[in-house]
């Protein structure tokens, strides 16, 4: 029997971790895709948390981020307001509620790595991180083509 493609292979471990990430988000109301923007913002300048950075920073386009920020804001997680230097953006505030996510999500995120990784030593990550950064820059040039 022929090995499965990598490439296939990928694509089941991401869907896998998907399901995984959103059944556990599920009783804050998140959804994986909700919660990496979170995290996004957590990580950045209040100055710099805009709906354009959020689309630059994953890559999507304007419409699907809206999605998310809309779902966001109507429940809770976030407010938004039109920009005080670039009336054309808009600025995202996190509220308490998305703080409080943000957390639950980082320390689910910590326990899964942890199973996931379970039995592989330092190097042997070290090198998975490596091969795996070297593929998402050649899907980058592809990208490019």
């Amino acid at each position: 029997m022929q090995e499965e493609k990598l490439s296939l292979l990928f694509r089941r471990i991401a869907l896998a971790a998907k399901k995984d990430t959103d059944n556990a988000l599920k009783k804050w109301d998140l959804t994986m895709s909700q919660a990496m923007v979170l995290e996004f913002l957590n990580n950045t300048t209040e100055e710099n948390r805009t709906q354009k950075a959020v689309e630059q920073h994953f890559g999507l386009q304007h419409p699907t981020v809206s999605g998310i920020l809309k779902r966001l804001e109507k429940s809770g997680f976030i407010r938004t307001a039109t920009s005080e230097t670039d009336r054309r953006a808009k600025t995202i505030f996190m509220t308490e509620k998305a703080w409080q996510a943000d957390a639950r999500a980082k320390a689910h995120q910590d326990e899964r790595e942890a199973q996931l990784f379970e039995g592989m030593t330092k190097e042997e990550l070290k090198t998975l991180r490596r091969l795996l950064l070297h593929i998402l820059d050649n899907i980058k040039k592809m990208e490019g083509q």
